[in-house]
């Protein structure tokens, strides 16, 4: 019976042997998972990072655009009364080329009347 006995142990070994290599081979597959999570990890908190500073950039351009829109209203008017100033000025071009035409035709006019009392004394 010790024989049997020392059979079953041997046998019980084995198993156990073969279980604990099983179990070195799942733990050295979680390593390596373990590893590869790492990895992942550090690569999302780069991304993450890098998102911070684009989010960063983002709301600088945000304000920048806010302090630009601000501004739209003074743009408008100063616009809207350089375009009255200039209708001012193209109004009275319009006079003063009338008033120019007005003495042009009293020049000539003027002078024809001279030419004929020249030509009548």
């Amino acid at each position: 019976m010790s024989e049997q006995l020392l059979k079953q142990i041997i046998s019980e070994l084995q198993e156990i042997k073969t279980e604990v290599v099983g179990l070195k081979t799942d733990v050295a597959e979680l390593k390596t998972d373990v590893a590869e999570l790492k990895t992942d990890v550090a690569g999302l908190k780069t991304e993450q990072q890098n998102m911070g500073v684009r989010l960063d950039r983002m709301e600088t351009d945000i304000a920048d655009i806010k302090k630009d829109t601000s501004l739209i209203p003074f743009v408008q008017r100063a616009a809207l009364e350089t375009h009255s100033d200039i209708l001012t000025m193209k109004n009275l071009q319009q006079e003063q080329q009338k008033i120019l035409e007005r003495l042009s035709y009293r020049s000539v006019s003027q002078e024809a009347d001279i030419a004929e009392l020249r030509r009548i004394k």
